[in-house]
């Protein structure tokens, strides 16, 4: 879609910046296309999508919420998501987004 993509290189420049702030976080969630169709197919008349950060009791894992937005931009709150899978854990190590080479 026109409008929504950067380049490669504002891609690689960002993820590189947050390695270097955030040694030992989180990298990245992986978020199956089965978890977003599920979101879309529940909220009909849903327009996004939104992402909050969470975080597992006792400073445990970083984790990712995510609900279906409607027309104005308001949170859905009728149903949560949680099937992320947080890097590192999973991560493409083969990526430049994930080692920036």
């Amino acid at each position: 879609m026109a409008g929504y993509t950067i380049t490669e290189e504002e891609a690689v420049t960002l993820t590189t910046e947050y390695r270097s702030n955030h040694t030992e976080q989180t990298r990245a969630f992986k978020i199956d296309k089965a978890e977003i169709d599920e979101i879309f197919s529940k909220h009909p008349t849903a327009m996004g999508v939104r992402a909050y950060l969470g975080q597992k009791p006792n400073a445990g894992a970083l984790q990712m919420v995510m609900v279906a937005t409607d027309a104005e931009g308001n949170d859905i709150l009728d149903v949560f998501y949680d099937h992320t899978t947080p890097c590192p854990e999973e991560c493409d190590t083969g990526s430049v987004l994930n080692n920036g080479n």
